[in-house]
């Protein structure tokens, strides 16, 4: 799906994949925000988790533009910027990666007067998960990460050479939860970013390379077209 064009002309009121993941990609200002906040609308949806990865009060936007200004109980913010946790050393504020299960179960205790601890993606959409099995919550639940080309790894993060680190955790996420998300009723939509390479044929690549589009229900790729773009010569004359 990612090398098809699909002009999309008139309003979006709202509508969400029934499809267990979803990715939207595409350049700056083609509409990836759009879609994730049209999708809110969907009155199937009975439960909605933002995972914020910008900052600045992007999901407030999404909200608003989904809600007409209105702030609906039944949605969630949650902010990250890694897949993984990770732990601040306070003294000399080394950053170092850890396994969830380091993590303070209280989350009082997460920070402390050496450390300060930070839950990454993963922990937080398994722990989300879990709570709905477990539970045997029975709702609809739609999970929006926008965008996922925000995502570091905590290499990345700390300044240090990622060495394919980031792309590792790309993959270890979709394969993660693939399966996961349509146990449990769960739709996770995410849009994400591309960037220019060195190639005639198809100069744009995706963030995260391979593993976002093949691991997605649906992968759509959105282009910036003009109303003429689609129509022939003898039609612009007509």
């Amino acid at each position: 799906m990612s090398e098809t064009s699909t002009v999309v002309s008139g309003s979006l009121s709202a509508g969400s994949s029934l499809t267990a993941v979803l990715g939207v990609e595409g350049l700056p200002g083609v509409g990836k925000s759009l879609i994730c906040s049209t999708a809110m609308r969907d009155p199937q949806i009975d439960y909605v988790v933002i995972i914020e990865t910008e900052g600045g009060g992007h999901s407030k936007e999404l909200i608003d533009f989904a809600f007409q200004g209105k702030t609906p109980k039944n949605v969630r913010i949650m902010k990250a910027n890694t897949f993984a946790s990770y732990k601040i050393n306070k003294k000399n504020q080394k950053i170092e990666e850890i396994h969830d299960k380091e993590l303070p179960a209280n989350k009082t205790k997460w920070e402390t007067d050496t450390h300060l601890y930070v839950e990454g993606v993963t922990s937080k959409v398994r722990r989300f998960n879990f709570a709905i099995q477990f539970n045997k919550i029975k709702k609809n639940v739609l999970i929006i990460l926008d965008s996922l080309g925000n995502i570091q790894s905590v290499r990345g993060l700390a300044g240090t050479p990622d060495m394919g680190k980031r792309g590792q955790d790309f993959t270890n996420f979709f394969k993660n939860f693939d399966n996961e998300f349509e146990r449990s009723n769960m739709t996770f939509l995410f849009a994400n970013k591309m960037y220019s390479k060195f190639d005639q044929w198809d100069p744009w690549a995706s963030t995260g390379g391979q593993s976002p589009i093949y691991n997605s229900s649906l992968y759509i790729r959105l282009s910036d077209t003009s109303e003429t773009d689609d129509k022939t010569d003898a039609e612009k004359t007509a």
